[in-house]
């Protein structure tokens, strides 16, 4: 209905997919610490019941 008419949120939203596709490293390793970090601490909730 608006073809040329895109809202400032959904642009946001659509370079954010556009130029965040690879993720860079600093967050990646980030989330794998933050998994590391929950794993462990489910382990550890886990180990003492």
């Amino acid at each position: 209905m608006l073809r040329g008419f895109t809202p400032p949120f959904q642009a946001e939203l659509y370079r954010h997919q556009r130029f965040g596709a690879p993720a860079p490293p600093n967050s990646l390793i980030l989330v794998i610490f933050l998994l590391l970090m929950a794993a462990f601490l489910m382990n550890h909730r886990l180990e003492k019941f």
